[in-house]
């Protein structure tokens, strides 16, 4: 989906988008016809019209950037991939449960990464502990998966055990501060998914630089998890992804397309 291509068109992607999602797929066809709603839409700044924004704030009547720290914890989950080959399991099945239908030749994980410190940074870090964010987490999920919605609260209280490090700051300014600290502890890992494509165009082509650079010095490793049309320097490293499919790169480069919810993984190098 493309935040800045017209209010009519960003909604019209979202609703072949959100199949799996019958009240977002009505409410957004809904919007499509109805110009009265369009015309209020556009009223607002081109990053709070979009659908998932808009229909999260109906529901409690965004974040961008580190989820509260809900993303920082990779080594705390178990994964379950459903492979051609048949399922693969990675960590303690104890464990809060990822499943993700792949396919392709993998690579495939044989084991959790090791974390030896994390952080993260955000314009509004937020803060899991207190119970109107977490509502308001939860409000963001879509309004059928419940299964989501179970993942996210044993996502947060993983963050609560162990809170994060998070930094109020700008992604494009004050990133490499926190890549100083974190060298200190190892590898330094840079990963995000669905967070730029809430950055102007510009700003995109901006990032992508920086990244680039920061990877080419050695500062760190890269992985984004992004629209095929959000990074699209990106992107054309591999084969066209479906326009309904996220591309999943290592340091600039695409390997595999993703359900933007991690539903499924498709290795394309």
């Amino acid at each position: 989906m493309e935040l800045f291509a017209g209010t009519r068109q960003t909604y019209a992607e979202f609703a072949t988008q959100a199949t799996d999602s019958p009240t977002f797929v009505t409410w957004t066809l809904g919007v499509v016809d109805d110009p009265e709603v369009l015309a209020w839409l556009d009223t607002l700044p081109a990053l709070k019209r979009q659908p998932n924004l808009v229909f999260a704030a109906a529901r409690w009547h965004v974040e961008v950037g580190a989820s509260g720290g809900l993303t920082l914890h990779p080594d705390r989950w178990s994964y379950r991939y459903r492979t051609p080959e048949g399922e693969l399991r990675v960590g303690d099945p104890g464990a809060p449960t990822l499943d993700c239908v792949a396919e392709g030749p993998g690579p495939w994980p044989d084991g959790l990464p090791e974390v030896a410190w994390r952080g993260g940074i955000d314009l509004n870090p937020l803060d899991v502990t207190d119970p109107d964010t977490a509502r308001w987490l939860e409000v963001l999920v879509w309004p059928e998966h419940d299964d989501r919605r179970a993942l996210l609260r044993r996502a947060i209280e993983v963050a609560r055990q162990d809170p994060p490090h998070l930094v109020r700051g700008d992604l494009l300014t004050d990133l490499d501060p926190l890549l100083d600290e974190a060298s200190e502890h190892g590898r330094v890992v840079v990963q995000h998914s669905a967070v730029i494509a809430y950055l102007e165009r510009e700003d995109r082509e901006r990032f992508t630089d920086q990244m680039l650079a920061r990877v080419a010095e050695g500062r760190c490793r890269w992985i984004s998890n992004e629209g095929s049309r959000v990074l699209p320097r990106v992107s054309a490293t591999g084969p066209a992804a479906p326009a309904d499919r996220f591309v999943l790169a290592l340091d600039g480069r695409a390997v595999a397309w993703t359900h933007g919810h991690g539903r499924s993984i498709t290795w394309c190098a």
